[in-house]
């Protein structure tokens, strides 16, 4: 969902009005980008479950930070940024960085072995269902209410994770 709010929101309406059509590829250039450089530092510190854990409540807190900007500022706002707006796709890649790396990896310490593959399966099938119903239901919301989506997306994961890595940790 936050990748829908990136190219479809940030790109084709304030980044197009605010820096012209030629710069929107640059933009969406910078998402990718940082989650590729961000992803072996990430694939360093999260060699540990804990690690893993620290980046992905960092990937959420990124997310929940991404929405409370769409709440706080008006599109206009957002396009009076000019470049600054460059500062939501960096937080935009980091959250790529951890679906890409920590993510996946924990997705391995909590279903090992033959379960891998269940595992893998069931987030592919949420992250891309959610992907998919994104690009419908975001040509109906509002700057504030996509803001709001994603805020609440990102502190219910925080939450989230922390619960499920304390029941993980309680098992061991």
């Amino acid at each position: 969902i936050g990748q829908t709010f990136g190219d479809m929101y940030l790109n084709g309406y304030i980044v197009k009005e605010s820096l012209g059509m030629a710069n929107v590829g640059w933009m969406a250039a910078i998402t990718p980008s940082v989650a590729a450089l961000i992803s072996p530092v990430f694939s360093y510190f999260g060699a540990s479950e804990k690690g893993k854990r620290s980046e992905i409540l960092l990937g959420s807190s990124f997310y929940a930070a991404v929405g409370s900007i769409a709440i706080a500022l008006s599109p206009g706002a957002l396009r009076n940024l000019k470049w600054g707006i460059a500062s939501l796709y960096v937080c935009l890649g980091v959250c790529r960085g951890v679906f890409e790396t920590p993510q996946k990896a924990a997705i391995v310490d909590f279903f090992p072995g033959e379960r891998a593959s269940a595992g893998f399966s069931n987030m592919l099938a949420f992250s891309g269902g959610a992907f998919g119903v994104s690009f419908i239901v975001f040509a109906y919301m509002t700057q504030l209410h996509m803001g709001m989506l994603l805020l609440v997306i990102g502190v219910f994961a925080f939450l989230s994770i922390l619960r499920a890595y304390a029941i993980y940790f309680g098992r061991r």
